[in-house]
């Protein structure tokens, strides 16, 4: 054995104490607050983990996958292997100073305040200084150009929409950068040490190919930081190229489908839920069939009906196609097709246009077909429905980030949470990077407005780039929506072709539903006073005719709320034996969502009603009534509204009295909402359609034509020029927020006001009654969730929950159009009243609680909110 001298000796030991120093330091650095996972390596590892587990996932997918950078498994490996090296470069500019020290607080350790000394006072975000390390640790090739991109826009700052040359960064940030550059210098030893250990550390954890791949490739060198500091010194003409970040000029779907995953692992890892709850998702769909076919039939006993064959899937092992269109009657099972459709494509989303719709089919689809923990709910109030026997908050909260990042394999979505991706906006990413492993089931697109099916039309294209399949089902396919679909390469099959030709046996396809008669004349006047229901007497004759006839249910469809609220002053109290009931957007949440449970309710009862509503019922509601009054709407939306009629009957409707009554006159209010422009001759066309079928009772066939008829020659021609111009305005068009993209793929943006006096007054619970109290008083607003769950807890002498305060928060808000915001005193006073990003009414007391509670905001306010457009 060598001798080692006294100096020698010394000096290896110095040099095991700064190691072990260093390595302690390595386990003091923090990524995030809390104490899960808050430090830097454990944030890290947690995200290659989640990485690792989405890796699994598409993996399992197999031949479902066909976007080619990750079904091909060669590239499949380059791609996660670069977005390991971004995750393990992500955080590492969160080693400063101030950083440190905002996450530790009055603990901070001096020995981070040692290591860090030189990197404080850096305004510049992590991001940027984690692009800075980067120099040390990737080369100059493309793949680690886009890494940097990843990186530097895994947060939303101003490089999403300027340029991401790295010169322009030391331009926005010259002395942070040199500053941070400075420190990077020197501190090379201990840094140097630290990413040893870290790296080291990291490698002991995972034996997947591609993080050992990235690992063996990330090589330190703090020599080419160094060159670089002197570069910025002396402003030299090539910084970007020392340190080049990949700059796209244009929607580059691979770039933002690594980004979205980059993004998905991180927030996942620090949100503590997984980025696939299910990692197999062909245990999901097992049995699916057998699941559908057993609900069916039990439906079909209580109508007396038998089942003979599943339709949905004698159609599909025909046309199987990834995108598809069906066109097939209301009431038929479009959304068990849409679930057939989806067992072996991957992940489904399905996405409706109207909330209350998708919390129904949110409740079918986990009670009857698949477990609840399978199923996610994707809209602002989705949290709403998973309240209900969550068990506790930590699980509410967990549930709902899974939703956020379409982590479940049954995912229900309106479609401003699917559909804006092409609009650009900061964290489309996420989205588009779900797309690869989707299909996405398109209900009710007969809804959309041109502006909206521009939007939607423009993101198919970029669904299909990313490899999503699609299925769009509809009972009415409006003509140029249909030759737009054609255009991007989709199978449309009408199932009454199907019918003919394979014996296909759908339900209500042949069943003679509706006996349409059209009334002349209006049955609202427009007076400097205010709406007049003129046509009362009409509608209370019909009625008492329906009456006679049998009939128990009738629906009357007004075409906004302002005359739906008149219609139900002027009808309750007037038809004795029935019960009334008004439907609207601008109700209450918890009186919409009462409304329709005891209309549903009465209607299996037996009971007679009349249920008042507007266009909210035409998307998706499973509703069955004996008969409609209804005005003048274009010819689709006409179809829509008249299948909620007849719709679960075996025989078909052979009734002298017409079940439909359609009112011709076209006042101001439906100007407003389909009479400008080319819609004013769409109405003239519809009526002059409904007025040539007057005598027979129609079936799909009919009404399918009739909408044809409508839709052709000059109007058709209208309207695909109208989407064809929208369609090349898009091009140029980009939004920074994603709730400036919801405000353009909505008719008209609403903003939700709570009410502390609905709270007190219609409160279902002691709880809501107390928390509608301690609303009352602003000075509570300023409370944490903590303090106020703690200050109910105790009078209330129960545990209160904060997602059970939101969802009461939730229950008794109303929906105002943010035109009418801005013109009205008390809803501006109410923005200055926020309580956990709610503006607070507090002007409205107990006498206009009943008005709201009974009418909805309309009565209210007195003013007639459709005349900006917003017609639900």
């Amino acid at each position: 054995m060598s001798q080692v001298t006294i100096d020698e000796f010394l000096k290896r030991e110095n040099k095991n104490l700064e190691e072990n120093t260093t390595s302690k330091l390595f386990r003091l650095l923090k990524a995030k607050s809390g104490d899960k996972d808050a430090l830097l390596i454990d944030h890290v590892n947690t995200a290659l983990r989640r990485c690792a587990e989405l890796y699994e996932f598409i993996e399992r997918l197999g031949s479902a996958i066909t976007y080619e950078p990750l079904r091909d498994p060669e590239k499949r490996n380059v791609l996660f292997k670069g977005l390991a090296k971004a995750i393990i470069l992500h955080d590492l500019g969160k080693i400063t100073l101030d950083f440190q020290r905002k996450l530790y607080g009055k603990e901070f350790p001096e020995e981070l305040k040692e290591l860090l000394e030189g990197s404080g006072n850096i305004k510049a975000r992590h991001e940027i200084l984690s692009i800075l390390w980067s120099t040390g640790l990737l080369g100059h090739i493309d793949e680690d150009a886009k890494i940097r991109a990843a990186v530097l826009l895994h947060h939303y700052n101003e490089f999403f929409s300027e340029d991401k040359e790295f010169s322009h960064i030391v331009e926005l940030y010259p002395d942070d950068v040199e500053k941070y550059l400075d420190f990077l210098v020197s501190k090379k030893r201990e840094l140097g040490e630290f990413l040893d250990d870290y790296l080291r550390t990291i490698e002991s954890e995972f034996n997947e190919d591609f993080i050992r791949k990235a690992l063996a490739e990330i090589k330190p060198d703090f020599s080419r930081i160094e060159a670089l500091k002197e570069k910025v010194e002396t402003w030299d003409d090539d910084l970007s190229e020392s340190v080049p970040i990949y700059n796209p000029e244009e929607l580059d779907v691979d770039f933002l489908v690594f980004l979205g995953m980059l993004r998905r692992c991180d927030y996942s890892a620090s949100g503590d839920f997984p980025i696939e709850t299910v990692l197999d998702i062909s245990k999901v769909f097992r049995d699916i069939e057998e699941r559908i076919r057993e609900r069916i039939e039990k439906k079909l006993r209580k109508t007396g009906l038998t089942l003979e064959e599943l339709w949905q899937k004698k159609l599909l092992n025909r046309k199987d196609s990834d995108y598809l269109v069906v066109v097939a009657p209301t009431g038929s099972g479009k959304t068990e097709l849409g679930v057939l459709w989806a067992k072996s494509r991957g992940k489904l989303v399905y996405t409706l246009p109207l909330r209350v719709a998708l919390n129904d089919l949110y409740r079918r689809l986990s009670e009857e077909y698949f477990d609840n923990e399978s199923v996610g709910l994707l809209h602002s109030t989705a949290f709403m429905e998973y309240i209900e026997g969550a068990g506790s908050d930590i699980k509410v909260e967990k549930k709902v980030n899974s939703a956020g990042l379409l982590a479940m394999p049954v995912m229900l979505s309106t479609p401003d949470q699917v559909f804006l991706t092409s609009l650009n906006y900061y964290g489309s990413d996420k989205v588009i990077s779900v797309y690869p492993e989707s299909c996405i089931v398109v209900d009710e697109v007969q809804a959309y407005t041109p502006e909206m099916a521009a939007v939607f039309l423009k993101t198919l294209q970029l669904i299909k780039r990313a490899g999503g399949k699609v299925l769009v089902i509809t009972a009415t396919l409006p003509p140029h929506i249909e030759h737009f679909l054609r255009r991007e390469g989709f199978e449309i099959v009408d199932v009454l072709e199907e019918a003919r030709r394979h014996g296909v046996n759908v339900k209500n396809l042949h069943l003679k539903r509706h006996l349409v008669k059209l009334v002349e004349g209006d049955l609202f006047r427009y007076t400097d006073e205010g709406v007049k229901f003129e046509g009362i007497k009409d509608v209370l004759s019909a009625i008492i005719e329906f009456e006679e006839c049998g009939f128990r249910s009738v629906m009357v469809v007004l075409n906004n709320v302002k005359k739906a609220i008149e219609a139900y002053k002027s009808i309750s109290g007037r038809v004795k034996g029935w019960e009334v009931y008004l439907l609207h957007s601008r109700l209450p949440e918890k009186k919409k969502a009462e409304v329709v449970l005891e209309v549903k309710s009465n209607l299996e009862e037996g009971k007679r009603v009349v249920l008042i509503a507007t266009q909210v019922v035409e998307a998706s509601v499973d509703l069955d009534f004996d008969a409609m009054i209804t005005e003048i709407s274009p010819i689709d939306s006409q179809i829509q509204r008249w299948g909620r009629v007849y719709r679960n009957r075996k025989t078909d409707y052979e009734g002298d009295v017409p079940n439909i009554i359609v009112f011709s006159g076209v006042d101001r209010g439906t100007t407003a909402v389909y009479g400008r422009n080319i819609g004013a001759r769409v109405l003239q066309k519809t009526i002059e359609v409904i007025n040539s079928l007057e005598g027979k009772t129609l079936d799909y066939e009919a009404e399918r034509n009739a909408i044809n008829e409508v839709y052709h020659g000059e109007i058709l021609e209208k309207y695909k020029g109208q989407i064809e111009e929208l369609l090349t305005r898009l091009d140029y068009f980009t939004l920074e927020k994603q709730s400036e993209a919801q405000r353009v793929f909505r008719q008209m943006a609403g903003m939700y006001f709570v009410v502390p006096a609905l709270m007190i007054e219609y409160g279902y619970s002691e709880t809501v009654k107390k928390f509608g109290e301690l609303l009352s008083d602003p000075k509570n607003f300023r409370l944490s969730w903590s303090d106020i769950t703690q200050k109910l807890s105790q009078e209330l002498e129960y545990e209160v929950s904060k997602w059970e305060l939101r969802k009461i928060l939730q229950e008794f808000s109303v929906n105002i159009p943010i035109w009418f915001v801005f013109k009205d005193g008390n809803l501006q006073h109410a923005l200055h009243n926020t309580f956990k990003g709610y503006p607070v009414v507090l002007t409205w007391d107990k006498k206009i609680a009943e008005k709201l509670w009974e009418y909805g905001v309309d009565k209210v306010i007195d003013k007639d909110l459709d005349v900006e457009g917003d017609i639900l």
